[in-house]
């Protein structure tokens, strides 16, 4: 799934989401013409397997993204369910 372009002040992420058994969910994140962020990739992403109302993602290990405030996300998912995400 990929977002519209978002303008944000935050720069965490945070989940509302459950995964399933074996099911997981990454976040990459673009700028607003869909370039990756570099060390935003899906693969430097942190995967998230869990089920919370609010989680941070983060990225080897880092939850700040760089950013001016214009963003997409494109998410990655197996047997998950995203039901929000807001930056904080």
């Amino acid at each position: 799934m990929v977002t519209r372009m978002l303008i944000t002040g935050g720069k965490t992420l945070e989940l509302n989401a459950a995964c399933g058994d074996g099911g997981y969910l990454a976040v990459e994140v673009t700028d607003a013409d869909e370039n990756i962020l570099e060390g935003f990739s899906c693969q430097d992403c942190d995967t998230f397997t869990g089920d919370s109302v609010k989680t941070t993602i983060t990225w080897n290990g880092k939850a700040e993204i760089p950013h001016d405030g214009n963003v997409r996300l494109r998410f990655f998912m197996r047997d998950a369910s995203l039901y929000s995400f807001r930056f904080a």
